[in-house]
């Protein structure tokens, strides 16, 4: 199950053009190849692929000083709970909100990396070999290099599109809104809170991926495997 998993993923990979053609079986002058391997998804059947860059003799991550990824940190619970708080005190406890949670579908890998780096995140199954061309889990810097993209991102939301109080953990993007304030999204169907509408839209257009079963709202949502709910 794990090998047909690994050969279904990287076909995938391959097809989005986030992975190269196949170009093996020896690997190019230059090339570093890390270790591949999966390990289940909690309740299914399926399978994460994991890129390790911290094993065997010339590891990747070796090179990143981990002095120059220091000091990154994204948005918990306490930040969320300061907001909620903060509404409140402004505009008082008669206002009913909503919570609702945006995932982003592939997180690191939707930034590609510069191909000097490239080529140091070949991939091998047997006689296959392709080249990662993007940000993966299991570099040492792929956390630092995604948070500098997401902050951009959550620049855009706040001071061009105007939506108030996210916050960003990851993949997770969770906020709160007025109970009733909702827009439809065309694409999936169906109203969300507009703030989280307007979200989806501008993902949309700049290209961030996301599937419909991870956009969520309600009076409790998981966030950060904590469940929140709006303060009354």
């Amino acid at each position: 199950m794990e090998q047909e998993s690994l050969e279904s993923q990287m076909d995938k990979e391959v097809a989005s053009g986030q992975y190269s053609e196949d170009f093996g079986p020896d690997l190019l002058p230059g090339m570093y190849c890390s270790l591949v391997h999966t390990v289940p998804k909690p309740g299914t059947d399926t399978f994460h692929l994991i890129n390790d860059q911290s094993d065997g003799k010339f590891l990747p991550n070796s090179m990143i000083d981990q002095n120059d990824i220091a000091r990154t940190c994204t948005d918990g619970i306490k930040s969320l709970g300061a907001s909620l708080r903060a509404f409140r005190q402004e505009n008082g406890d008669n206002i009913k909100l909503i919570m609702h949670k945006s995932d982003v579908q592939g997180v690191y890998h939707n930034i590609p990396m510069a191909p000097l780096w490239q080529i140091k995140q070949a991939v091998s199954l047997g006689d296959r070999k392709h080249i990662d061309r993007c940000n993966c889990f299991g570099c040492r810097g792929s956390y630092y290099v995604y948070l500098a993209f997401i902050s951009l991102i959550c620049w855009i939301t706040e001071h061009m599109k105007g939506i108030q109080h996210l916050k960003c953990y990851i993949d997770d993007n969770c906020s709160f809104a007025h109970l009733g304030d909702v827009k439809y999204y065309p694409p999936y169907k169906q109203c969300f809170p507009t703030d989280q509408t307007k979200l989806l839209e501008l993902w949309d257009e700049i290209g961030l991926p996301h599937e419909e079963h991870k956009q969520i709202y309600g009076p409790v949502i998981p966030f950060i495997s904590f469940d929140v709910i709006q303060m009354q």
